[in-house]
């Protein structure tokens, strides 16, 4: 469960910008949030203002920071770390911290973050024992040598400057570092760590792979296309024809739907189905997996080619209690200002341009605004700002 995040001179974000997932008293008492504690954590926060205002910039930090604490070890000796500052402020470091807790463990932990695109500057890991947050290990830079105390700070010799100490210490099957590992590795997102969305026919591709991988999802994938009134029989995997293929590749594998009309059946390839089709396909790829492991889907432009009802229906996947019985998350950008009606305040985040950069604020943190307001209308007068201004 992530509690929170902030990042501070990373991509447009100039300055410091915090994602609240914490709603205290002041939201209801249903379906949306997570009991946190004396407090409760949002199941789902929406990101939205203008075109190029900075909300996938804020969503990628979260992707970006999970193929760092997991994968970096396979980074190249010479690979830059996933995070770019500020085209103005490139002189800084890139500042990210999040707030998390692990499934079946009530404690909160707190990782920071301090780098260059070259290398870790800081990085620590604490975990709330009582009032206070408690260090599990600190890595610090000095004089051009990093220290490590706490947590396997037996292993820091050779400790690289582009690989997490989480990272590190998974290749010496440190149980603590690897039980993180595995919480972020279930974090999944149609944002590349390094760019932008993934293109549809990449993600379709990704998705492809995954299903051929787990038929249990392609059965669920199905299922649920078809509750939504999606009318297809199966999904087949087969080998294109290998024309046009180099020498030493393999021909790639395409996506068949199967329908089906009493005795009669035909198959399409999946790029031949409509675009909402292949836009759910590749979701289902995403979200279907982070709601069996209880992880997290952040999702740039969640509404992209869907109607808007499976928008809906998408959002409730993760409300129900029986669809996400492990408390799964979704955070997601969307220009459709509709779906903050289907939100409380706590689970809106308004992202505009500024002089220095992007900058991000909580609706229930804008003085005045009544928790049954008509957001989507209000938003789109002009009432909270994070809408363009076209001249």
């Amino acid at each position: 469960m992530i509690i929170s995040f902030d990042v501070d001179n990373y991509l447009s974000f100039a300055q410091p910008a915090h994602v609240d997932l914490a709603v205290g008293a002041q939201a209801p008492d249903n379906y949306h949030f997570l009991p946190h504690g004396n407090d409760r954590t949002a199941k789902i926060v929406g990101l939205f203002g203008p075109n190029a205002s900075g909300k996938s910039n804020l969503l990628r930090a979260l992707p970006a920071l999970a193929d760092f604490i997991t994968e970096s070890f396979g980074y190249k000796l010479d690979e830059n770390l996933p995070f770019r500052p500020h085209f103005f402020s490139d002189e800084r470091e890139v500042t990210i911290n999040i707030e998390f807790m692990l499934p079946d463990d009530p404690r909160p932990y707190r990782y920071s973050l301090r780098a260059t695109q070259r290398r870790v500057l800081s990085e620590s890991l604490r975990v709330k024992t009582s009032k206070f947050f408690s260090r599990v290990f600190e890595r610090t830079l000095q004089d051009g040598v990093y220290r490590v105390l706490g947590l396997g700070e037996k292993f820091q010799a050779n400790l690289r400057d582009n690989v997490s100490w989480l990272a590190w210490l998974a290749q010496y099957n440190v149980p603590d570092a690897v039980s993180i590992i595995q919480y972020f590795k279930r974090l999944q997102s149609n944002l590349q760590p390094r760019g932008p969305r993934v293109p549809i026919l990449f993600s379709s591709m990704d998705a492809v792979d995954f299903y051929r991988s787990r038929p249990d999802f392609t059965t669920r994938m199905v299922n649920q296309l078809n509750r939504w009134d999606i009318d297809i029989h199966d999904v087949i995997f087969e080998r294109m024809e290998a024309g046009g293929v180099e020498e030493g590749f393999s021909s790639p594998w395409m996506a068949f739907c199967v329908h089906k009309k009493g005795d009669k059946s035909a198959r399409l390839p999946i790029f031949s189905e409509s675009s909402g089709t292949l836009g759910l396909f590749c979701l289902l790829s995403i979200v279907l997996p982070v709601l069996e492991s209880g992880g997290v889907a952040v999702i740039d432009e969640l509404e992209s080619d869907l109607h808007p009802h499976m928008v809906e229906a998408l959002l409730n996947l993760f409300v129900m209690p029986e669809s996400n019985p492990k408390n799964a998350q979704l955070i997601f950008t969307s220009h459709a200002d509709w779906l903050m009606n289907l939100l409380h305040k706590t689970q809106i985040i308004l992202v505009e341009k500024n002089e220095s950069g992007s900058e991000a604020v909580r609706l229930s943190d804008i003085r005045g605004i009544e928790a049954r307001e008509n957001f989507s209308a209000r938003y789109r007068a002009g009432a909270y700002g994070a809408v363009p201004e076209i001249n």
